[in-house]
């Protein structure tokens, strides 16, 4: 697959997710995506593959993932369209103009967890069957 063939010549650690679980007051929810590109031991991509029917909650889902685990980068596909967000900076770029690992490892930038967690929760729930939601 070309998406995971460039972030591999790019110096990217590719891994499936094992995802991470939400707190959600008394509630836990675990969301994950299908890999994570890592550099040392910081997550830096998050790579979700979906159907054309759901990429918009998909995208809304893998921004606020990416934001929570502090990932530079946000890629979805549905096997014909590709989309890379660059979460610092909010817009979308090429997936050639991704920076090689040890470059996007020094980028730092904050996020505000707590409306992401629930927004990553939200849009997780509607992309899944119930039950495919680990609680």
């Amino acid at each position: 697959m070309k998406i995971l063939e460039t972030l591999r010549e790019k110096g990217y650690d590719l891994e499936e997710d094992n995802g991470i679980y939400l707190n959600l007051g008394e509630e836990k929810i675990k969301v994950k995506c299908s890999y994570i590109g890592k550099f040392k031991d910081r997550k830096l991509v998050c790579i979700e593959f979906t159907s054309p029917r759901t990429m918009s909650s998909v995208e809304n889902f893998i921004k606020s993932y990416a934001r929570i685990v502090n990932a530079v980068y946000a890629v979805i596909s549905d096997g014909e369209e590709v989309k890379v967000l660059d979460i610092p900076s909010n817009r979308e770029v090429k997936l050639d103009e991704i920076l090689p690992a040890e470059k996007a490892y020094e980028i730092k930038y904050s996020s505000k967890p707590e409306i992401e967690v629930r927004r990553a929760a939200a849009c997780y729930s509607v992309i899944h069957c119930k039950c495919e939601v680990e609680r």
